[in-house]
């Protein structure tokens, strides 16, 4: 199955969280609350066709509004914890849709 974005949104899969015990045992991410952690940073895996096309000057084409919004797939992407909608989808429990006006920043390292 796959989860295609249309419009302005775009397809993030939110970043998996582990977490150490005191005794330094890791959590699985299932155990760790993604409203807490880790919820609002995400890899972009796909925009759709009209992705930052509320703004005038980025470009005609998706991928001329995304250069000039400094932004591709792959990038880890920050948005605001209760942006977009999750995906009600058991392959895609762990990915969301957000609007590209709502990405805040891309994380670099």
């Amino acid at each position: 199955m796959k989860l295609r974005p249309k419009g302005l949104q775009v397809l993030v899969k939110l970043q998996t969280v582990e977490e150490k015990t005191d005794g330094g045992i890791i959590l699985p991410s299932e155990l760790v609350d993604r409203e807490q952690n880790g919820q609002f940073i995400g890899v972009v895996e796909e925009f759709g066709l009209f992705a930052f096309s509320d703004w005038e000057g980025l470009g005609e084409t998706l991928e001329e509004r995304c250069e000039t919004y400094g932004i591709k797939v792959g990038d880890t992407v920050l948005f605001r914890r209760y942006d977009g909608v999750g995906a009600p989808l058991d392959e895609f429990t762990d990915h969301r849709l957000i609007p590209s006006n709502c990405i805040l920043a891309v994380v670099e390292k």
